[in-house]
């Protein structure tokens, strides 16, 4: 492979070595990767979504439910129809303890016939270990999404229940829909592979760069150079 490298303003050929230096530092700018962002990953710990996962029971009090209700549904086709009265509440309780090192949001969708007041609880242990209560409202004959990070609950060690409590002692009703547990989860930062190669190529000195090119260039096919008068390798 011969190397004829000509200044494109005065058509003059250049030595190999300016050639060297600036083909290292164009397909440096050119070829360095941009790091990437790593997107940010959302995983859900659904509770109910059309129906009670396996590992959450009802655990409610005061409250007359159906899991299967058809009348009103926000996706999917069930909804959670709970029937509350004399400051009862849905409760729904987990197998196991779930942790909140990774600070996830209570999250659900809310519809009622009218604007209700409820507080929504955490329970760290089947019996006890009841959290602050954290007041919700609802829209009249509108699903409402409510999100609730986890620190608005005060210091927990974990969640073993989540209830939905009613601040009256009348009858009322309410449906839910896709109760979950979110967690946001940042991937580490992705390194694209090419990155530690150009960046050291950029720091070389100019022999380096010339040695590197050479080598590169190499790998392509035999390379030719030759010596000018006035002594310049090209």
């Amino acid at each position: 492979m011969t190397i004829n490298a000509f200044c494109l303003k005065s058509r003059e050929k250049i030595s190999f070595r300016h050639f060297c230096m600036v083909f290292a530092t164009v397909l440096f700018c050119c070829l360095k990767p941009v790091s990437a962002k790593s997107p940010l990953t959302i995983s859900e710990n659904y509770i109910y979504q059309d129906f009670l996962e396996t590992s959450w029971q009802d655990w409610s009090w005061n409250a007359t439910n159906n899991p299967a209700a058809t009348q009103i549904g926000q996706i999917g086709t069930n909804s959670f129809q709970a029937t509350i009265t004399n400051l009862g509440g849905v409760s729904f309780r987990s197998q196991d303890l779930i942790p909140v090192a990774s600070q996830p949001i209570v999250k659900f969708r809310i519809f009622a016939t009218s604007v209700l007041n409820l507080n929504v609880q955490i329970q760290t242990t089947d019996t006890a270990g009841e959290s602050i209560d954290v007041a919700i409202t609802t829209v009249a004959n509108e699903w409402k999404t409510i999100s609730l990070p986890i620190a608005s609950f005060g210091t927990l060690v974990g969640i073993k229940r989540i209830n939905i409590k009613s601040t009256s002692l009348q009858s009322i009703t309410f449906y839910l829909d896709e109760v979950s547990i979110e967690t946001n989860i940042t991937p580490p930062p992705v390194v694209p592979k090419g990155d530690v190669v150009f960046v050291q190529v950029a720091a070389l000195s100019d022999a380096g760069r010339i040695a590197w090119l050479t080598g590169y260039l190499g790998s392509f096919g035999p390379v030719v150079t030759e010596v000018t008068p006035s002594g310049l390798t090209r």
